[in-house]
């Protein structure tokens, strides 16, 4: 080895270091959940999306503490009714769906209905990007699919 090449390798950067458990496991969720969700490639944030599924994420157990969270960030004070679905109004707009008619289930975060295509939640952009990542409620933050609670068991 020549002596440029020696002075490269012995050179660390100073904050380098071996990712955490906790790091992987954000970055591979993160990565299977925006590029491969449910394992189907090219498929992102399909937990927040309806579609044709019998499916609903929820109940939100911290409703009160996400409508705190909206309304500082925004500098406005957002209602109950403005950012989730109940029970008696979840159910006349899925009758098709069992989940939807589990009480249970709810309170749900809303769902956008004029996109009957996939019905996102209403905080997902057209992008597939959620737009509260930072305050989104603790289900959004703790939801794994069955897809990726294998994905992480492999690691």
């Amino acid at each position: 080895m020549d002596e440029p090449e020696q002075k490269v390798s012995e050179v660390k950067a100073p904050d380098a270091h071996s990712p955490s458990e906790d790091e992987i496991t954000a970055l591979v969720t993160h990565y299977t959940c925006t590029r491969n969700c449910s394992g189907q490639k090219g498929n992102a944030a399909g937990c927040c999306t309806i579609a044709s599924r019998d499916f609903i994420i929820g109940p939100i157990t911290d409703p009160k503490d996400f409508l705190k969270r909206l309304s500082a960030r925004d500098g406005r004070t957002y209602s109950h009714a403005e950012v989730f679905i109940d029970y008696k109004e979840g159910r006349k707009l899925f009758p098709d769906k069992t989940a939807w008619q589990t009480k249970e289930f709810y309170p749900a975060l809303r769902v956008q209905t004029d996109k009957p295509e996939v019905y996102p939640c209403r905080f997902l952009s057209d992008a597939f990007e959620c737009n509260v990542y930072g305050d989104r409620p603790s289900i959004c933050r703790t939801y794994q699919c069955d897809h990726l609670k294998t994905t992480l068991k492999n690691l």
